[in-house]
């Protein structure tokens, strides 16, 4: 039997036994016909719209050692539309855009005391803890129009019951100087630890409940970052809260953290304006 026949053969056997289906013999002896099932495809092969491939052609995923596909501001989340873009914010090394990130915690029961530079961002009902994020996006011009926004964050300690609720904060405040009773030094908040109306209750940005120590990726509401990009007076970040029935919460990496790939990161998609 011809070698070449002998191993299209021999890859559609072990195909059909991985769950892979098969049009008859009469193609170009490298693609077959699959459905989406896993695994789909015999060793080597990955079913890219609906067809069997081969790591290195077209349309196949590349091989390591290739070239990745772009990333940050030269490349769109997978679901965008045609001509967006997607900029990175943080404080990591892989970050489109850095020293952008403010964040600190609140605590009721060490009202004046700064801790803007610890390592991690506590969130607790009781007693309470909450904690403030915030990105400077000003690289991204007004007028944009923001398809899609994304939080990374790494949970070390996750909340055990409730969730994390993000809110808009409406009160300017600094990284160093914030405090449950100042935001600023000298000025206090209007709402004590960044609750209403420091902060806009009524306006939820996302909701998380983290159950494992690990990587997180949080959607945001894009009509708030776009709110952020339009008017950058108005950006002054979130506050995180707890919704545990019984006071518990949990904790984050800051942007202080000594691993810069565990550091909060914000993607943001736009069409440009």
């Amino acid at each position: 039997m011809d070698r070449g026949l002998s191993a299209l053969l021999g890859a559609a056997a072990a195909s059909v036994a991985a769950g892979c289906a098969f049009d008859p013999p009469g193609f170009d002896g490298t693609s077959y016909a699959c459905a989406r099932v896993e695994p789909a495809c015999p060793a080597g092969f990955e079913c890219i719209d609906g067809r069997c491939l081969a790591a290195g052609e077209p349309g196949a995923a590349p091989d390591a050692g290739e070239a990745a596909p772009p990333t940050g501001a030269d490349a769109a989340a997978p679901d965008a539309p045609p001509g967006a873009a997607t900029v990175t914010f943080g404080e990591r090394d892989d970050a489109d855009v850095r020293g952008v990130t403010s964040d600190t915690t609140l605590h009721l029961l060490d009202p004046t005391v700064n801790v803007g530079g610890d390592a991690f961002l506590e969130i607790d009902a009781d007693p309470i803890k909450v904690a403030l994020l915030r990105f400077d996006l000003s690289a991204i011009p007004p007028g944009a129009t923001v398809v899609g926004a994304t939080l990374d964050v790494v949970v070390f300690d996750p909340i055990e019951s409730g969730a994390f609720r993000l809110f808009p904060l409406t009160e300017a405040w600094s990284e160093d100087a914030a405090t449950y009773v100042l935001r600023e030094p000298g000025v206090p908040w209007t709402g004590p630890g960044a609750t209403a109306p420091s902060a806009d209750l009524t306006r939820l940005v996302a909701e998380v409940a983290p159950r494992d120590v690990a990587p997180v990726a949080i959607a945001l509401d894009p009509a708030v970052v776009a709110g952020w990009i339009a008017a950058p007076a108005t950006n002054h970040g979130v506050v995180w809260t707890s919704t545990s029935p019984d006071g518990r919460g949990g904790q984050l990496r800051s942007s202080e953290h000594e691993v810069a790939a565990e550091r909060p990161l914000l993607r943001v998609t736009y069409l440009a304006p």
